[in-house]
């Protein structure tokens, strides 16, 4: 049953939640506040030989992949991009592929 409880070892709280059909848990509110853990953020599950495994925040990439940068950062996979770096990937990407990207004003022709 799902709930919280004291670990009997000592070593902190234990949460307890069931895992639902796609593989899915939910990390309980207090849990999030904890460890500083926001919408939207990656979490790494970490397994050990003995069979434990924990969970924890990876850490924090502070500057662009590309250039350097350490402002208006966007995470994608497990790099961090700033906002012009992300553009010019996100530009050269479609290209690659074949398709068409909408820039900053919008895809309207202006009349």
């Amino acid at each position: 049953m799902p709930g919280t409880k004291q670990d009997e070892q000592g070593q902190g709280r234990v949460y307890r939640r069931v895992v639902d059909l796609k593989g899915r848990v939910t990390l309980p509110v207090e849990m999030r506040q904890q460890l500083g853990i926001r919408t939207g953020e990656e979490v790494e599950f970490v397994v050990k030989e003995e069979g434990e495994w924990y969970l924890r925040k990876p850490p924090e990439q502070k500057s662009c992949a590309m250039c350097g940068a350490a402002a208006h950062l966007f995470i994608l996979g497990n790099q961090a991009l700033c906002q012009p770096c992300a553009l010019e990937y996100v530009q050269r990407l479609a290209r690659e592929l074949g398709l068409s990207v909408v820039g900053k004003g919008g895809n309207f022709s202006k009349k």
